[in-house]
C-alpha cells in the first residue's frame, strides 16, 4: 500500500489497524500515531507481497547512517525489525518477525580468515579461484614472504567474504584443499629424489612389485626383436626363456642419471643402445637383485680398464655367458636343438646373458688402454662451471666386435634375462 502511494506520488497516507490509526508522511518519512501523536522515522519501505496481510516492514540498525537501509550494510545485523500489520494477530506478526531476522542474518556479509601453511603456488591460486567462483564468495590472498622449504613461516592466509551460508561452504572446501596440498607436499619432501615420478618402459606390465621377472611370450613382437638381435651374430642360438626385468629402484636410478647427462650436454635426449652382457661365473641375479645393478668394482680390468663392458653383438657376450643351473627345466632339450641344427654336434648347453639398455651420451673411440678408470676429458669445451667435462662412454673394437665401456654403474639397466641354447 505504501509502495503504491510512493509510486503514485501521494505525500500523505492514512493507515488503520484493529486498534490503532496512523498518519504516514512519505515526504518527511514519518509515521504518526493519530491518538498519541508519537512519531516514528521510516528508513525504508519493503514490499511483502509473499506475506498476505503485511502492509510494510520498517527496519533500523544502530550502525545504519545511510538513508536507505541494506541488511548487508557494514556487515551489521539490524537491531530492530518492526512490522506494521493489517488484519494479523500479534502471534503471526511475531512469527514473521523471527523469520525475517533469520533471513537477514543468513544474508549478512561474513568474513573468515583461513591460515595457509604452504606457499602460494600458481596451481593453488587457480584452485582457490575455482572455489571462489563455485561458492559465490570473494577470496582475498594475504601472503607473507616468510617461506622455508616450501612451508609458510608467517601469516599466510586467505580471507573469505560473502553470505554466511556461502562462506561456510567455501571455508570447508578450502580446508579440504589445503589438507590435500600439505599431504602432497610432505610426501614429495619425504620421498626424496629417487622417489620422483618417472616414466617406466612401455613394455612393462604395470602395476608391479618393486622387482618382478615377467615372462615374454615367444609369439610376441618383443620376443622376436630380441631373438633377431641374437641371430644376427649367433645364428644357431635358440632362446628357451626370455624374461623382462622390472626393477623399479634400478630403473629410477638409471633414468635420473640419463637426465643428468642430458642436462650436462644441453640436449633434450641422449643416445641409448640395447647391448649384451655376460656375467661368466657370477649369476645374473647378482646384477638385477643388487642395489647397484651393474657394479664395475667386481669387474676384472680389461682392455679399457676397470669398467662395465657391453657388446653390440651377442656372439661376443656368448663367450662370457653364465652356465644356467636350470637347464633341465628348459623347453629345449639337447636332442631337440641338435635336430634343429644338424651337424652341430653334442656340445650344446643352456646359457644365460643379460641384454641391457645403456646411456651412450657423448662417446669416444679409443685404442686399448688398461689404465683407464674413467672416460677421458674432452679436448674442446673442457672448462665449465662443472669443471672438467668428460666423455660419457668409451668404445672400441675387439675380436671383430664393437664394445662399449661405462664407468658409472647407473649408466646401464639390465632389461632382459635371456636363457638360451647355443650350438658350437
Amino acid at each position: 500500500m505504501l509502495e503504491t502511494a510512493c509510486r503514485d506520488g501521494t505525500s500523505r497516507v492514512k493507515l488503520s489497524t484493529a486498534k490503532q490509526s496512523y498518519r504516514v508522511s512519505l515526504g518527511k518519512k514519518l509515521q504518526v500515531n493519530t491518538a498519541t501523536g508519537t512519531e516514528r522515522e521510516i528508513r525504508r519501505i519493503v514490499s511483502a507481497e509473499t506475506m498476505p496481510g503485511i502492509a510494510t516492514v520498517a527496519a533500523s540498525s544502530a550502525s545504519a547512517t545511510r538513508d536507505s537501509f541494506s541488511p548487508l550494510q557494514d556487515g551489521h545485523l539490524p537491531t530492530e525489525v518492526k512490522v506494521v500489520a493489517q488484519g494479523l494477530s500479534t502471534r503471526d506478526v511475531q512469527l514473521f518477525q523471527s523469520k525475517l531476522v533469520k533471513i537477514l542474518a543468513d544474508a549478512m556479509v561474513k568474513k573468515r580468515k583461513v591460515p595457509v601453511p604452504i606457499k602460494f603456488s600458481q596451481a593453488l591460486l587457480s584452485k582457490l579461484d575455482s572455489i571462489s567462483t563455485s561458492c559465490l564468495v570473494e577470496i582475498v590472498v594475504i601472503a607473507n614472504d616468510g617461506v622455508v622449504d616450501g612451508m609458510s613461516t608467517g601469516e599466510n592466509c586467505v580471507q573469505v567474504s560473502g553470505s554466511k551460508k556461502r562462506v561456510i561452504e567455501a571455508v570447508s572446501e578450502i580446508s579440504t584443499l589445503l589438507l590435500l596440498e600439505v599431504e602432497t607436499f610432505q610426501r614429495t619432501k619425504l620421498a626424496g629424489p629417487t622417489q620422483q615420478v618417472v616414466a617406466y618402459p612401455k613394455e612393462w606390465r604395470l602395476p608391479c612389485a618393486d622387482l618382478e621377472l615377467v615372462d615374454v611370450t615367444s609369439t610376441s613382437a618383443e620376443f622376436l626383436r630380441v631373438q633377431q638381435r641374437m641371430l644376427e651374430s649367433l645364428p644357431r642360438a635358440r632362446i628357451a626363456h626370455l624374461q623382462r626385468i622390472q626393477n623399479k629402484f634400478l630403473w629410477r636410478r638409471y633414468e635420473m642419471n640419463k637426465k643428468e647427462i642430458a642436462e650436462k650436454l644441453h640436449r633434450p635426449q641422449v643416445e641409448e643402445k640395447l647391448l649384451f652382457h655376460g656375467t661368466r661365473g657370477t649369476g645374473p641375479e647378482k646384477v638385477y637383485r643388487n642395489e647397484e645393478g651393474f657394479d664395475m668394482r667386481f669387474s676384472a680390468s680389461g682392455m679399457w680398464g676397470q669398467a662395465n663392458y657391453f657388446a653390440q653383438d651377442a656372439v661376443y657376450s656368448d663367450r662370457y655367458a653364465h652356465a644356467s643351473s636350470g637347464a633341465t627345466t628348459l623347453p629345449f632339450t639337447r636332442q631337440m636343438l641338435m635336430a634343429m641344427n644338424p651337424g652341430s654336434g653334442a656340445n650344446t648347453c643352456a646359457k644365460q646373458m643379460l641384454m641391457a639398455t645403456v646411456t651412450i651420451g657423448d662417446v669416444v673411440s679409443l685404442a686399448s688402454d688398461q689404465t683407464l678408470r674413467m672416460p677421458p676429458v674432452k679436448q674442446m669445451g673442457a672448462s665449465s662451471a662443472l669443471g672438467d667435462i668428460r666423455y660419457d662412454t668409451v668404445t672400441g673394437v675387439t675380436q671383430n666386435c664393437q664394445v662399449y665401456m661405462t664407468y658409472n654403474n647407473r649408466q646401464a639397466y639390465p632389461f632382459y634375462l635371456i636363457t638360451y641354447y647355443s650350438a658350437v
